[in-house]
This record gives C-alpha cells, sequence and structure tokens, in this order.
C-alpha cells in the first residue's frame, strides 16, 4: 500500500507537467509589543520583528487551484496578485516533494510588496530566484539564457 502511496505522489506531481499548483499566501507584518516581550531581555535586541501570517490557501483539496495560466509571466503574476492581496508585504509559496511525513514541504517563490491598489503595475515583486526551477514561467522571456 506504501508504494502505491508514493509512486500516485510521484504521478501527481511530476515536474514537466504541471497545469496547476497549489499555492499559498503569507502576509509579513510587524510583531506586536506583547509578542516582543515574551522574549528575553537579552535576545529582544537581536529577535527579527517581523511575523508571517496564513491568510489564504489555493489548494486542490478546497477545490480551487491556481492554474499555470493565470501565473506563467512577471505580468500575469502581479495580476494576479493585485487581485487577491491587499496593500503589505506578501509571500507567495507553493509545494514540492520532502521528506516529511506527508511528502510535501512548503516553499516560498517569491515576494510582492503592494504599495498601493491603483494598478497592478505598481506592485513590486522580488526574491524570485526559485522561480528558475519552473520552465514555464521563463518561457517568453529572451534575458533568459537557455542551456
Amino acid at each position: 500500500m506504501k508504494l502505491e502511496n508514493v509512486k500516485w505522489v510521484n504521478e501527481m506531481y511530476d515536474t514537466g507537467h504541471k497545469e496547476s499548483l497549489n499555492i499559498m499566501l503569507t502576509e509579513e507584518v510587524d510583531m506586536s509589543k506583547d509578542g516582543i516581550k515574551q522574549w528575553s531581555p537579552k535576545l529582544r535586541r537581536k529577535v527579527r520583528r517581523k511575523v508571517f501570517k496564513w491568510r489564504k490557501f489555493f489548494t486542490h483539496n478546497n477545490g480551487n487551484p491556481v492554474l499555470v495560466e493565470e501565473i506563467e509571466n512577471m505580468e500575469k503574476l502581479k495580476e494576479w496578485f493585485y487581485e487577491y492581496c491587499y496593500t503589505g508585504r506578501w509571500h507567495i509559496g507553493t509545494n514540492s516533494k520532502g521528506k516529511t511525513k506527508t511528502g510535501l514541504k512548503w516553499l516560498r517563490i517569491a515576494t510582492a510588496d503592494i504599495v498601493s491598489k491603483d494598478d497592478a503595475s505598481s506592485i513590486v515583486i522580488s526574491n524570485t530566484w526559485r522561480l528558475k526551477r519552473f520552465g514555464w514561467f521563463w518561457k517568453g522571456d529572451e534575458r533568459v539564457r537557455r542551456l
């Protein structure tokens, strides 16, 4: 039975033929004063004063995964952030194969800074280094050199 489950997971998460992705959105917010006071006084000045709160899930389980066509390049990714997020700093994550009990691990693939909701072009997307693993994302970009 375990071998069948492992085979099913490998077929489901085949890297070359994805049509949809599980997406998790987390928001980066400042830590509250009560949260900072819970740390010992010696460590307070060294603690990173940011908290990541899980906000939205787009998964196969709840019936609304994100199609690859919706986020296949940088402009479409900005439009997708504009539709589903409000102002702030957001992290978009997806899952990958991992050595965990469930066989999955969550990875952050990009960070978006939304200063205003006036237009999708005002969104700044950074930390996209993990997106190089997705060949469909950089397909139409001539700046990326193919080996």
